[in-house]
């Protein structure tokens, strides 16, 4: 039985080709993903490494720094080889002499500090010298040359303590491959006076062991001689702490949800290849059980068939993989991340995975088919083949329909937790009644292709009715996909409806000037000053932020976010208050928590809250508290409490504003004062102005970004769905050879021929479109109603986008036909006729 196995695989090599095909294109979408994982997070590790000494000292809370002294503390510890007391901060930006960022890629995150002379960094000097006074400046060497930064220019360094100009004196280079980051170096007074805004302050102290001297014992040592005070941390610790390996894993599984989905739709392809080759086989089976083989030797045979293809095509899907993996590392340069020269990093785990994908898929789908060749009486042997009969379920029909009302019922509670359910069994519902619901759907469409075409177009009709399991299996891989672009579509819009509505309820500001980029680079003073300048300028409202320690009933917060506002603030933005009023509440110098963080604190109206800040600490009343805001709508840090700007600039001098809003001055043109404020501000690139259109407009992009992204990875899902028509009909026209010979004999033309066979195509690709669309606009719905509570307010379906999908399902349908009615068409009718 294994020689006819392996027989019958290579004398179907060619039927099998789209199945193949399948199983390669899933099991690449896995394989890759996995593989570029593993690249990525072997860099970004080793740059964790790299910058990660022994034993590293920090301060315990956000608003503390240490200082040099403790450094040279540090250095006097038995067992230490070497200190690097570290500057190293994050809200930064750069600008060269046309005030454009400097930047290795648009939005990068910068980070700046003092440049390390013990050798052991992770960036070495690539070019000119290191920085040696205030006024020197050195940045790497990849942001400068996609800026066009020369040695000798002059850049401007917008930090938190305020901006400076400085001279490029050197140019650094990553010793690891480039993490997608900017790098700026000063010497070491200068970068503590510039970035810390403290003449001696450090923000972590480095400590290297001796050879011999283990991180813990090391940590001990250093942890004994500075006390319980500050975090002393490994190395080991803070590579873990990086979070290089959450993130990296965030990416994989979304990607991998999308190849599952690509696997799930590569399912129905592959059994229905199988049905229809066990279905054009039955005088063979038949034969083979007439000489004596057993049904379980036929069911073993047809699933060594499908081991056999599963194997192979996990392999050509692996090599698939790897190559798309080695493809993308160029790609990755485009987010600043430089793979060029890092060898792919093919670990056990992808070719296991990958195997095991390809080849329990593809044993899972021929499973019924199997079984169903097991059964093949001998008495088959004697019989003509044909088309199997399409028997009636009542069981189906009733267990299909139960699952659908109940996945729309769970829709239809309007909980999140229900929701999953609910899609889960009105997707499986809607396969298990696949082929009641052809029966319903398809004389519909046929008799519009009657009405088209005439009796060309009932004969494709009546063609696709012979076998309805067949054709709903084939539409129903087209569904889902359908079903996931159509239910995406609707969240996003209905998303982008809902913040446009939030937005004009709730913000009253003609313009908004918010911080851009990666590290969120501070809006310095000057900002603010440059905006009070623009002619036509009225009303300005600011919002800063600073780190305190923030004690409340028995609760410590270190380092903790608070916000610091002008009166004027809850005006500008109109959010909805539990208790309390935020306008009294910062008149007489109360504090304002939002409700989850009073509720974590324990404290409501009239409790008092203390908070320590670099510079002092202050006891205030809790004066009112503020509801959640709605996804997509929060200014500033959402949890974050706020208290007046003159309370947060004593206890933080060092805060800058993250936000300023801006009005119009009455009976000014507000077109003109954009533009004003737009060119006023065009020397700080860490500042961009947003009118309210402007606003909805980013809100919107951001959710029509992620959409494109989605309809990306969704692609190769919907491409294996169009193969499933292709398959579909090219065994379709192999089983009805004779048929199809007969049908040019008595009169067909070649032309009439590939229209049945475009109109078969058609009427499948509609019909997974038309359930995919009917599915996907519920899950939307569903979805929306489950988040209405969340700020998703408003129900917006998006019929262009429905319009497109219906037009792309149309000619899905048109180019799935080509080959196959190519090949109809240029059949000899003696010859087919002839076939026995």
């Amino acid at each position: 039985m294994l020689k006819v196995s392996l027989r019958n695989l290579a004398g179907t090599k060619v039927r099998l080709l789209l199945s193949l095909l399948a199983i390669a294109l899933s099991v690449a979408f896995v394989a890759g993903t996995l593989v570029l994982r593993d690249t990525i997070m072997t860099v970004t590790r080793a740059a964790a490494e790299a910058g990660a000494a022994d034993v590293t000292v920090r301060p315990s809370s956000e608003t503390e720094t240490l200082t040099a002294a403790q450094a040279e503390r540090v250095r006097r510890v038995d067992g230490v080889d070497a200190v690097f007391a570290e500057i190293d901060v994050s809200d930064v930006s750069v600008l060269d002499r046309r005030n454009q960022a400097v930047t290795v890629v648009k939005n990068a995150p910068t980070e700046a500090g003092n440049w390390q002379t013990t050798g052991r960094a992770p960036v070495r000097l690539a070019a000119g010298r290191a920085p040696a006074g205030d006024g020197e400046v050195m940045i790497d060497k990849d942001s400068a040359a996609n800026s066009g930064v020369r040695i000798g220019d002059q850049v401007r360094v917008a930090a938190t303590p305020g901006g400076f100009d400085g001279t490029v004196v050197g140019l650094a280079e990553y010793t690891t491959p480039n993490p997608g980051k900017n790098l700026v170096f000063l010497d070491d007074r200068t970068a503590a006076t510039r970035l810390l805004g403290v003449p001696d302050g450090v923000t972590a102290i480095k400590a290297y062991a001796a050879s011999g001297v283990s991180e813990e014992v090391l940590r001990q040592r250093i942890r004994s001689a500075l006390g319980s005070s500050f975090d002393v941390l490994t190395k080991t610790q803070i590579v873990a702490e990086s979070g290089v390996d959450d993130s990296v894993d965030l990416v994989t599984y979304v990607m991998l949800g999308f190849a599952g989905i690509a696997v799930l739709v590569g399912t129905f392809l592959i059994f229905n290849t199988f049905s229809m080759l066990i279905a054009a086989r039955t005088r063979e089976l038949g034969l083979l059980r007439a000489v004596g083989a057993t049904g379980r030797q036929v069911r073993r045979a047809v699933v060594t068939e499908a081991f056999v293809l599963g194997l192979v095509g996990s392999t050509v899907g692996l090599a698939l993989g790897i190559g798309a993996a080695a493809a993308l590392r160029g790609a990755a340069a485009g987010f600043g991340l430089d793979l060029s020269s890092v060898a792919l990093e093919v670990t056990p785990l992808a070719p296991i995975v990958s195997y095991l994908v390809g080849t329990i898929v593809t044993v899972a789908s021929a499973l019924l088919p199997a079984r169903r060749a097991g059964r093949t009486t001998p008495i088959a042997a004697l019989r003509v083949a044909d088309l199997p009969a399409d028997p009636r379920s009542r069981p189906r029909t009733l267990v299909g329909g139960a699952l659908v009302v109940l996945g729309v019922a769970a829709l239809a509670t309007r909980s999140a937790g229900a929701l999953v359910f609910g899609v889960a069994a009105s997707l499986i519902g809607l396969v298990v009644l696949g082929p009641v619901l052809v029966r319903v759907a398809l004389p519909v469409l046929g008799a519009v292709a009657v009405r088209l075409f005439g009796a060309v177009g009932r004969l494709g009709t009546r063609n696709t009715l012979r076998s309805t399991r067949r054709t709903a299996a084939t539409a129903a891989a087209l569904m889902i996909g359908v079903a996931v672009a159509a239910a995406l579509s609707v969240v996003s819009a209905s998303m982008s409806s809902s913040m446009a509505d939030r937005i004009d309820r709730t913000l009253g500001a003609d313009f908004t000037i918010v911080r851009s980029g990666k590290g969120q680079p501070p809006l310095t003073g000057d900002v603010a000053a440059a905006v009070r300048t623009v002619p036509g300028v009225g009303q300005v409202v600011r919002q800063r932020e600073s780190r305190v320690d923030i004690v409340g009933g028995s609760r410590l917060t270190k380092g903790g976010w608070v916000q610091g506002v002008d009166p004027d603030f809850p005006a500008v933005f109109r959010q909805n208050y539990v208790s309390g009023s935020p306008t009294d509440s910062l008149a007489s110098g109360k504090i304002v928590l939002s409700q989850s963080y009073a509720q974590d604190f324990g404290l409501a109206v009239g409790d008092r809250i203390d908070l320590r800040g670099p510079a002092g600490s202050a006891t205030v009343q809790v004066g009112a508290i503020r509801a959640p805001d709605p996804p997509g709508m929060s200014l500033g840090r959402s949890d974050a409490p706020f208290v007046t700007m003159e309370l947060l600039t004593r206890i933080a001098p060092a805060a800058q504003d993250a936000l300023i809003m801006v009005n119009a001055a009455p009976g000014k043109d507000k077109t003109a004062v954009g533009a004003a404020l737009t060119k006023a501000l065009a020397g700080f690139p860490q500042a961009s102005v947003r009118d309210q259109a402007a606003y909805k407009e980013f809100a919107q992009t951001q959710a029509t970004t992620v959409l494109m992204l989605v309809y990306a990875m969704l692609g190769l899902a919907v491409l294996i769905a169009i193969l499933g028509v292709i398959n579909t009909l090219a065994l379709s026209v192999l089983e009805r050879f004779r048929e199809i010979g007969m049908l040019r004999a008595v009169g067909l033309t070649r032309r009439q021929v590939t229209h049945m066979i475009g109109i078969e195509s058609t009427v499948i690709a509609l019909t997974g479109t038309a359930l995919g669309l009917l599915l996907g606009l519920g899950w939307g719905v569903g979805a929306q109603q489950a988040m209405s509570s969340r700020g998703m307010e408003i129900l917006a379906v998006p019929w262009l986008v429905v319009g497109a999908i219906v037009l792309a399902g149309v000619v899905a349908g048109l180019v799935a036909a080509i080959a196959p009615a190519r090949r109809a068409a240029r059949m000899d009718p003696v010859t087919a006729i002839a076939t026995a």
